[in-house]
């Protein structure tokens, strides 16, 4: 499993045999975004229709609920019906003339579209989250160069962390 971020897709040159799930946390800041500067009442059905699986989430959590039981809830009815609804909404304004949108609400569905399946990965697996923002920020600075130009020969210690990261999932792989 991993947070979709496309360097993991590959590890030193291999495809790897892992869960590539997008985060939800995405999808709903860009529909809030087109909400708040393109001012398009659509995005914030979105929103809330994203919020509505964070409430689900918060609830598991909150009953302590175990992995499978996680599993099970994620694939019942209602979960199902948010899905469903977010999807459908999502064809219908596909559909639509899209000339008055706002670039913002245009970023938002073309992210929803692009992504529609693997946002709703997390589903498959009680262990898995619905927003991977904290795993995402630990990594980051470790798999891209951008985010580590403070430190020393910042392009050996990129190399270095890939490497580490690479021996570590292969020993996951394993067990």
């Amino acid at each position: 499993m991993s947070d979709g971020y496309n360097a993991y897709t590959f590890l030193d040159g291999e495809l790897e045999k892992i869960d590539h799930l997008i985060c939800m946390a995405h999808a709903r800041v860009k529909f809030e975004k087109a909400y708040q500067h393109g001012e398009d009442p659509v995005a914030k059905e979105f929103a809330d229709m994203i919020s509505e699986l964070y409430d689900l989430e918060d609830g598991y959590e909150r009953r302590g609920l175990s992995t499978e039981d996680i599993e099970t809830e994620r694939q019942g009815n209602h979960t199902e019906d948010i899905v469903r609804r977010i999807r459908k909404r999502l064809e219908e304004e596909l559909r639509k003339d899209n000339e008055f949108r706002s670039p913002y609400m245009m970023q938002a569905l073309n992210y929803l579209c692009h992504f529609k399946d693997r946002l709703f990965l997390y589903r498959k697996d009680g262990a898995y989250t619905v927003s991977y923002n904290l795993a995402e920020r630990s990594v980051k600075m470790f798999t891209t160069k951008e985010n580590v130009r403070c430190l020393p020969q910042h392009n050996q210690n990129v190399y270095a962390m890939r490497q580490i990261g690479l021996k570590f999932l292969r020993r996951l792989l394993q067990m």
